[in-house]
């Protein structure tokens, strides 16, 4: 990130300063007309600052710098840019100071815009690979939706109400502190043969 943000900065410093040697070389030469110089500065601005602020938020968000392609289309796409701004610097200066640019200023511009496609092929190209597999594909027809998580009820301090659930019985009979032998005459059936303890 540190180094697209560096050559985001580069470009910022190169269109300002091409911008202020397009005027005063204008303003020496007594130039009036259009020439290729007065466009410089624009192109190192938008293709180059501007470009490269836009890359650094991509790399922010789909991690750029990690593709095997982003290398060749850094370097391919910075050189084609410096052969396209460079020619133009050239062939304006010579339009400015009134001589003629020849075939060979030309083919070399024409060179650098071959360049800067194949850096932007090759930058589409890694954002292709680097999206998610199921990103943009609508859901099938017949898939179930997740349903809605349900939030208990909240009671009118705030809380919210959890349900009781109530306790199983587990089968066991209170535990007695008595000793064994009151325990089994307390658990043997009475009779009417057995003496009964209330009787006058």
């Amino acid at each position: 990130m540190r180094r697209i943000l560096n050559t985001a900065h580069v470009y910022m410093i190169l269109g300002v300063v091409s911008g202020l040697y397009y005027r005063e070389l204008t303003k020496a030469e007594d130039f009036t007309g259009d020439s290729r110089l007065g466009v410089v500065h624009t192109h190192l601005l938008a293709l180059g600052m501007l470009f490269f602020l836009i890359v650094l938020v991509l790399e922010k968000q789909f991690g750029l710098t990690g593709s095997r392609l982003f290398p060749w289309f850094y370097w391919i796409y910075n050189a084609g840019l410096a052969l396209t701004v460079g020619m133009m610097t050239v062939h304006g200066t010579l339009t400015v100071l009134g001589h003629e640019s020849g075939a060979a200023i030309a083919g070399i511009a024409g060179l650098g815009h071959i360049l800067l496609t194949a850096g932007l092929v090759l930058l589409f190209v890694s954002l292709v690979k680097l999206l998610p597999a199921g990103s943009g594909r609508a859901p099938p027809s017949g898939a179930s939706r997740p349903r809605p998580h349900r939030r208990s009820p909240r009671r009118p301090d705030g809380r919210t109400r959890r349900r009781e659930r109530g306790r199983r019985p587990s089968g066991r009979r209170p535990h007695s502190f008595l000793p064994a032998p009151v325990r089994d005459r307390r658990r043997r059936p009475r009779t009417a043969s057995s003496p009964s303890r209330w009787r006058a």
